[in-house]
């Protein structure tokens, strides 16, 4: 899951040889974007509707350019929150095929000190976070959190508590899930196969499967949007035991895509059949 700035700007650093590496290929994405008939200019209009309509990114200087189906965001934001934020929205543009992120946090007035206190207080707002015995640290506006607790899924919402902090420019997560280090990896493999597969909370469009390999989750397949390939990095990450996940979905926009969860074993995923198409309603109408 995030860096930021110095002198000439770290960031320009970065977005010269973002798209240096695209160029190149380095990035393992699937350009189909041409190919199925969408346009970068008309991605890029989807995408800063997409932005617009975000209230909380209005009159903050986000860029967005895509080229080849690629995108790349830059620019500032306030907190890590609304860098998410921004970099959601356009994920779920459909069309692009993958999206780099070379948004920064500024260093804010508030101190290292004061900033533990704000990340503090909204830990405090999650009452299930409450009375959990975290340690937190913030060192050059990059925020640690340590100890111990009960579900993945809490120590999801401490990730998002400190994102929330404004000046807070990074967040190093480094809880334990109670019980989770007992997990065998084919309890965990099994646990976020069955999330994948739960289609009715989670509509992932594609196909992806799952393994686990010392408590190391990769995820593998194709999905038809940006936004798709995150969300399921994100189910990966709600099961206790996860230690990291390493994400290796193609993004393949509308194309023939496999059922979307493969079945346990070594057995090969089901027939091969076509993704529902899009409705009529506007790409940009449509809300992850």
């Amino acid at each position: 899951m995030e860096g930021m700035i110095r002198g000439q700007s770290l960031g320009q650093v970065w977005i010269a040889l973002a798209w240096v590496m695209i160029a190149a290929g380095v990035f393992p994405v699937v350009c189909a974007a041409a190919e199925d008939g969408y346009d970068d200019a008309e991605l890029e209009l989807r995408a800063r509707s997409r932005l617009e309509r975000r209230v909380q990114l209005r009159g903050l200087p986000i860029e967005v350019s895509i080229r080849s189906g690629i995108g790349l965001l830059k620019g500032s934001v306030n907190s890590l929150e609304q860098a998410e934020m921004a970099r959601r929205a356009v994920a779920g543009v459909r069309g692009l095929v993958d999206l780099q992120s070379a948004l920064e946090v500024p260093a804010g007035m508030a101190t290292d000190s004061e900033l533990r206190g704000y990340v503090e207080e909204e830990i405090e707002r999650f009452p299930v976070l409450e009375r959990l015995e975290l340690r937190i640290d913030v060192k050059e506006g990059r925020a640690v959190i340590e100890g111990e607790v009960r579900s993945a899924g809490q120590r999801l919402l401490a990730l998002e508590a400190a994102r929330r902090v404004e000046g807070v420019r990074g967040v190093d997560l480094r809880l334990r899930v109670r019980g989770g280090q007992d997990a065998s990896d084919g309890l965990v493999q099994d646990q976020i196969r069955d999330l994948l597969g739960d289609r009715l909370r989670f509509p992932i469009q594609g196909q992806v499967s799952a393994r686990v390999r010392d408590r190391i989750a990769i995820l593998e397949g194709e999905v038809q949007r940006v936004i798709d390939r995150l969300d399921a990095e994100q189910l990966a990450w709600y099961v206790g035991g996860v230690l990291s996940v390493q994400n290796l979905i193609k993004v393949v926009p509308r194309s023939r895509i496999r059922s979307a969860h493969a079945p346990r074993g070594d057995e090969t995923a089901g027939t091969v059949r076509p993704l529902q198409s899009d409705p009529e309603t506007p790409e940009d109408e449509v809300e992850e």
